[in-house]
């Protein structure tokens, strides 16, 4: 993956910065709880990354994985085992 300076991303890298976003994780659950597409988040990067959960979720039920949790913000490590792998098969991107 190359970001916007052109400099490559890593897998891991790009994992370990999602698994702690917010915006990440409330799109990740926002899906998850059915609940409608949030058009009212202020900046770019939390769009993106918001995005970026939902995908996670849709990409998670499709491959039958079980639920990512977090607690106290900090993800889980076999949550961001499956978010490495999402990212190698160009789901979440």
């Amino acid at each position: 993956m190359l970001n916007v300076g052109s400099r490559v991303v890593t897998p891991i890298q790009c994992a370990k910065r999602l698994s702690t976003s917010t915006a990440f994780r409330l799109g990740y659950e926002d899906y998850n709880k059915a609940r409608e597409y949030n058009y009212d988040i202020s900046s770019i990067v939390d769009g993106i990354n918001y995005a970026r959960g939902r995908s996670f979720a849709i990409w998670c039920k499709a491959n039958k994985a079980p639920r990512a949790t977090w607690r106290n913000g900090v993800a889980a490590k076999t949550v961001v085992d499956r978010i490495i792998q999402a990212i190698r098969s160009q789901y979440v991107i």
